[in-house]
């Protein structure tokens, strides 16, 4: 895999303005270039990593909490 332009773009001096960095303009376009550009991927897996993350964060709750009774 190689990276999408917008992964090739990204440089620190971009990152440090004040509106940052656009990587899309269209969140969607993640799932798509996630195919094909390895940041691009990373990120997915980390978005979907912190989504899982929060929606099991209640529960893991409920869960250790019960079993200590």
């Amino acid at each position: 895999m190689s990276l999408c332009a917008a992964c090739a773009g990204i440089r620190v001096n971009l990152l440090c303005h004040a509106g940052g960095y656009e990587h899309l303009s269209n969140a969607q376009l993640l799932f798509r270039t996630a195919k094909t550009c390895e940041l691009c991927s990373l990120i997915r897996r980390a978005l979907d990593l912190g989504s899982v993350n929060r929606r099991y964060q209640g529960s893991w709750h409920r869960c250790s909490s019960s079993q200590s009774r």
